[in-house]
């Protein structure tokens, strides 16, 4: 997948990085069907399996908006202290109170200090 090659390319070299600790990832409902492939491409371009983000009408990227044609916003982070959970809510319309039960579900026993 193109796009993701190298929307993710230019956020592993603007982050300075080889491998990244954790990819937020944005993209328009346009790439939604390719939702596994996009996600793969940014794991093996990144070097990991942290890949967090969703679908959305538009996006915002370091060039501007991007609405009403196909988008993709990647970020790219390294860091000894960040450290991300992954997880997968689908569909999220109408469900969000069990949405919100499960995430509290999966974060049980993680609060501290320095938690979000």
């Amino acid at each position: 997948m193109q796009a993701a090659e190298q929307a993710c390319g230019e956020a592993m070299a603007r982050a300075q990085v080889d491998r990244a600790d954790l990819v937020v990832a944005f993209f328009t409902v346009d790439h939604l069907a390719d939702k596994e492939r996009l996600v793969g491409t940014l794991k093996r371009f990144s070097g990991t399996d942290r890949i967090i983000g969703s679908s959305a009408a538009g996006v915002l990227t370091a060039g501007g908006e991007i609405e009403g044609e196909p988008g993709l916003a990647v970020l790219a982070l390294r860091s000894d202290e960040i450290h991300g959970k992954v997880f997968l809510f689908h569909p999220l319309r109408g469900r969000d109170d069990s949405v919100g039960a499960d995430i509290g579900r999966q974060m049980r026993g993680t609060a501290g200090p320095r938690r979000l």
